[in-house]
């Protein structure tokens, strides 16, 4: 022990840690210095305890080291057995002070020559045999089964929320951490990885959801996705969207994400989906199915007879793609993508981009921004790419003429141009976001949204400060919508969302559309309930004479029975009438 520390204070009986340079009390002990190792240099500490057991040695709890005081055991001896403290000859045990040579304690040669007590009594003591604790017994035990369990269930879960590979458990800077972490766990290997703990895991996940969609779901809308990767390999995602009635939560759960069996056909799409509606116990509880609008989507969904929506996000980018497609429009976003794409081939230019920012406009060096190339699956990386674009403009324009590269020119009515371009698809992108979210409710808000819409790219198109491509642009913008958008209010499942929203209500719907919405509900309702009044026969026997007669007679000759429909039709006037609630709040709270 006293390898890793030093005596600054004999007389305090102070010590200084070799590697913390912290200062410690050993007094009559060292169990101080022990601790300190065990808790501050724990991979000290299990170094120690490894020669201990190479040797056959002990390291005593309450011992003091031989030569630094005097009244420690003699020779290079450790003193052994509680807080005693040898004079002379004697060794100490217990709590007592030896004195000469003490009778009934054992005494054994160490290895340097010195003596160990071994705080064993001898043959006449009445008190049971005490066992000197070693330093291994400090260590933390091995794992128990449920231990390792839990911990590689953790690790999995690492894996597949972070994305990480299963290499990872391979990886030295890994393993050094987790051993850093728990030195008792050993890491599980890659094919233990995917083969039984991934499919353990998934299995348990698989019944744990399945439990919950059987046991809170009634009725479910699900979207529907198809692609295929890299590798050309066929796939198709199912995910599931319900309320539980009781608790009227929203949840979403992905049912299903697997390699479909032949070709994106109508056919073959719902076929997979018909086999997982009847593995998930849904026969009967689809009510909406939301997929792109892409036509083996349609096909598929007139196969399986559900109610069938395209996704609102697909069209407003149908939409906006269209309109990206005009030629002023194209031209200019053409030259952009060649300059973007030059400063993400270029490090030089992309170094210098970033130093004029850091130089000359005073940017942070960690928040000089880069230039962002769009996709062509998703317009709204257009407008991101135009947006930073145009926020960079003062640092490409200074940028690109010391390049001695052939880009495209931007004049100066040009930039203009872009900065009304992304004025006039701001309000797209806005729309985008919020239909696309997962965690609320949406489909209430397809109305509300293409009315703002409407009017806005209205009031766009007819902007006379607009130059001539930007005011075509919101046109064509404007004309996409009512076109792909023409029949949102006719479909019932979309206006009774709307109007049973207590943030919208009646206020999105024109009167038609209102009246025929209210008539749907109506009848649903007295669908689906029973009369709650029993009928009243009149009594054979004359009533006993009561002061209450006349006042009796009176109130149930005026209060005559009420049919079904008009109690609901009542109920559907007051929810009507009542003040909506705020648009940030939860239509389900």
């Amino acid at each position: 022990m006293w390898n890793y520390f030093s005596v600054v204070d004999e007389l305090a009986k102070k010590a200084e840690c070799s590697y913390c340079k912290k200062t410690l009390s050993f007094k009559t002990t060292i169990s101080n210095l022990k601790n300190h190792l065990k808790q501050k240099h724990l991979i000290v500490y299990e170094e120690i305890c490894r020669k201990e057991n190479e040797n056959g040695t002990r390291i005593a709890d309450s011992g003091a080291l031989a030569g630094v005081d005097p009244g420690c055991a003699g020779g290079g001896g450790i003193g052994g057995g509680g807080d005693g403290i040898a004079g002379g000859d004697g060794i100490a045990d217990g709590d007592g002070i030896a004195g000469g040579n003490s009778r009934g304690i054992e005494s054994r040669p160490c290895n340097d020559g010195g003596l160990l007590s071994s705080s064993r009594p001898g043959p006449s003591a009445q008190n049971p045999p005490k066992k000197q604790r070693i330093m291994a017994s400090y260590l933390s035990r091995p794992l128990s089964t449920t231990e390792k369990t839990n911990l590689d269930k953790l690790l999995l879960n690492m894996i597949a929320i972070d994305c990480q590979p299963f290499s990872i458990v391979d990886d030295e800077g890994f393993k050094s951490f987790v051993y850093g972490l728990n030195p008792n766990y050993k890491l599980p290997d890659r094919k233990t990885l995917s083969t039984t703990l991934l499919l353990r895991d998934y299995e348990d996940r698989l019944a744990t959801i399945k439990s919950v969609v059987n046991k809170e779901c009634t009725s479910m809308c699900i979207t529907v996705d198809c692609w295929t990767s890299r590798t050309m390999q066929p796939y198709i995602a199912i995910t599931g969207h319900f309320i539980n009635k009781t608790s009227l939560e929203f949840k979403s759960m992905l049912l299903q994400c697997s390699l479909l069996e032949g070709t994106h056909t109508g056919e073959n799409i719902a076929q997979a989906i018909s086999l997982a509606v009847q593995e998930w116990n849904l026969v009967g509880k689809i009510i909406f199915f939301v997929t792109d609008n892409a036509s083996n989507m349609q096909s598929a969904a007139n196969l399986l007879r559900f109610p069938h929506y395209g996704c609102y996000a697909h069209t407003l980018n149908l939409v906006a793609q269209n309109a990206l497609a005009l030629p002023e429009v194209e031209s200019t976003i053409t030259k952009i993508k060649k300059t973007v794409n030059h400063f993400k081939r270029s490090s030089l230019a992309k170094e210098k981009l970033l130093k004029y920012q850091i130089n000359s406009q005073g940017v942070a060096e960690g928040s000089a921004l880069t230039l962002i190339m769009s996709v062509p699956t998703r317009w709204n990386s257009t407008f991101l790419m135009l947006q930073r674009f145009i926020h960079l403009q003062e640092a490409i324009r200074a940028t690109v003429p010391n390049l001695n590269v052939d880009l495209p020119i931007i004049p100066l009515q040009e930039w203009k141009c872009l900065e009304q371009f992304c004025e006039i698809l701001k309000p797209l992108y806005e729309a985008t976001l919020i239909m696309s979210a997962e965690n609320y409710l949406t489909a209430s808000k397809a109305i509300v949204i293409t009315q703002g819409l409407l009017n806005i790219y209205e009031q766009m198109a007819t902007n006379i400060t607009y130059y001539t491509p930007v005011q075509k642009l919101a046109k064509t913008i404007n004309l996409g919508i009512k076109h792909r958008f023409a029949n949102i209010t006719r479909n019932l499942h979309i206006t009774v969302c709307t109007f049973l929203d207590p943030r919208f209500k009646h206020f999105a719907l024109d009167n038609e559309t209102l009246q025929s919405t209210k008539t749907y509900i109506i009848d649903e309702i007295c669908s689906i309930i029973s009369e709650d009044e029993p009928q009243h026969h009149p009594e054979s026997s004359t009533p006993a004479l009561s002061l209450w007669n006349i006042i009796e007679q009176k109130i149930s000759t005026s209060q005559q029975p009420r049919s079904t429909f008009t109690k609901v039709t009542e109920e559907v006037e007051m929810y009507q009438k009542q003040f909506v609630i705020s648009r940030e709040s939860c239509p389900l709270e």
